[in-house]
Formats: structure tokens, C-alpha cells, sequence
């Protein structure tokens, strides 16, 4: 029954301080950038493999890779282009609104 009661402590113990972490700014920050960097390599690796057009990417010739790159360098700049336009647009709603 004490061993219970010790663990019992230790997870309520853990449990206020991922909260106490999971409220930091900086943590929310760190989470944030580590998960749109996982999402983003999925995604880049999917579209490279859908613009290569085959499963197999070691037996790929090398115009079908050159595309592939192209396509998903391509994609990026666009996402790139979006994120700027948000950060403008975010920009000039506090100027007005100010």
C-alpha cells in the first residue's frame, strides 16, 4: 500500500509539472517549432515521392528525381510566399487597429 501511495505521489508530482511547463512560453515556442518541423519533413519527403512518380526512389531515373526536387523546392518557396503574406498581412491589421 505505501508503494502505491509513493507512486501515486510522484505521477500527481509530474502531472504539475508538465502543466507548469506545458503554460511556459518558451516551451509552447520550442513545442510549436519541433512539430512543424516533424509535419513539414513528412510532407516535403510525400510530395517529393509523389512528383518522382515511383515507390522505389533508388531505381528512379535522374530526370525523375531532378523533378522531384524541382517540384518540392517549388512547393517550399510557395509555403514560403504564404508565410511572409501572413506575417504582412498580420502586420498592417496592428498598424490600423492601433
Amino acid at each position: 500500500m505505501v508503494i502505491t501511495t509513493r507512486r501515486r505521489k510522484r505521477a500527481s508530482g509530474g502531472e504539475k509539472q508538465v502543466s507548469r511547463i506545458l503554460r511556459s512560453p518558451l516551451a509552447m515556442l520550442s513545442l510549436s517549432r519541433n512539430l512543424g518541423l516533424v509535419t513539414g519533413t513528412a510532407v516535403m519527403g510525400a510530395v517529393f515521392a509523389f512528383a518522382v512518380g515511383t515507390r522505389d526512389i533508388g531505381g528512379a531515373a535522374p530526370e525523375a528525381v531532378a523533378t522531384g526536387m524541382s517540384v518540392t523546392f517549388a512547393v517550399a518557396a510557395g509555403l514560403v510566399l504564404v508565410a511572409v503574406m501572413v506575417a504582412v498581412v498580420s502586420g498592417w491589421r496592428k498598424q490600423w487597429s492601433a
